[in-house]
């Protein structure tokens, strides 16, 4: 089951959904299709997500807010030949020259270093990036995920959706345009693990009455700009990040009882106080032990990892 705001839609609803979108737009069982999917409604987002998983054919998620030429650069860059913008009547593109026959989830980098290029993971290597997390990080198995951020997202969707129904959990997704209203569908759950970006938990920890506390978080890898984030003190293994706990020089009154579990994805680091990059980095493996003393990731492969450290890790 998931949770879409204040409504819940059972395994059925999905199920029946699918099969549905799946007939409209002609998906056939192994099917080598590449489709852009730009929906404004998440519910059916991911009624079509699961029925392309499902066919193994490969997909593109792009952001529901983003215009159409945008959308449609996206999909010929990655290679796609159907674009669903905001309807079931796929636009026909461009046939790619050299197709693959293997199923994939399909995404765009951030572009920071240059030109966005495509990523693509087979199925198969997201279920094997799922499976790592539900045996890795443990803690979380008790408690309820409170999704706030894009699902067409790997951090949103796999981390938080895919993990998550792995684990047997009903994963709870919230539109951030109202963070009162996410505040209130925090108060309302028990045990809530909110997924989020540091613009997010920034608005929070504003509005946040004096003492109150979020229970946990797990938060994309930039630095936090917020003093007093509301993060309950963890027991080991009880606050986790996705890559990142927050610059002790940023935020220096961030209240985290060492050890702290940070999440990390098979994460190279160095110690804060060698001064030179270029060293060969140490690689951690899972559950690997730190050393006591402030160190920073600079760089991560898809491979997530638990790392346990006595001082607060960031990420640059």
């Amino acid at each position: 089951m998931i949770r879409i705001d204040d409504r819940l839609y059972d395994e059925s609803y999905f199920s029946e959904t699918s099969a549905r979108l799946a007939a409209e737009i002609g998906l056939s069982d192994r099917d080598t299709g590449r489709y852009a999917v730009c929906f404004p409604e998440t519910v059916d987002w991911l009624a079509l997500f699961f029925a392309i998983r499902k066919a193994g054919a490969s997909v593109l998620p792009i952001h529901p807010g983003t215009p159409y030429p945008g959308a449609r650069k996206l999909a010929i860059g990655a290679g796609c030949d159907r674009l669903l913008y905001n309807s079931l009547t796929a636009e026909v593109l461009q046939k790619p020259e050299l197709g693959s026959p293997q199923g994939t989830l399909l995404q765009m980098s951030s572009g920071t270093t240059g030109a966005p290029k495509c990523v693509a993971r087979s199925w198969a290597e997201i279920d094997a990036e799922i499976e790592s997390y539900v045996r890795t990080f443990r803690q979380p198995e008790g408690m309820t995920p409170v999704i706030a951020c894009p699902t067409t997202h790997s951090y949103g969707l796999i981390c938080g959706i895919l993990v998550a129904l792995k684990r047997g959990q009903t994963p709870v997704i919230v539109n951030t345009g109202n963070p009162k209203y996410l505040l209130k569908v925090l108060r309302e759950t028990e045990r809530p693990l909110l997924y989020s970006s540091p613009a997010i938990l920034h608005t929070l920890a504003r509005l946040l009455p004096q003492g109150e506390q979020i229970h946990a978080t797990m938060t994309s890898g930039t630095l936090l700009p917020i003093r007093g984030l509301p993060i309950s003190a963890p027991k080991a293994g009880s606050c986790s990040s996705n890559m990142a706990a927050p610059n002790p020089a940023a935020s220096p009154s961030i209240r985290m009882s060492p050890p702290l579990a940070t999440w990390a994805s098979c994460c190279r680091i160095f110690p804060r106080k060698r001064a030179a990059v270029s060293k060969t980095p140490e690689r951690l493996s899972s559950g690997m032990a730190l050393a006591r003393r402030s160190t920073r990731v600079i760089s991560a492969t898809a491979a997530p990892t638990a790392c346990w450290s006595s001082s607060p890790v960031w990420t640059t």
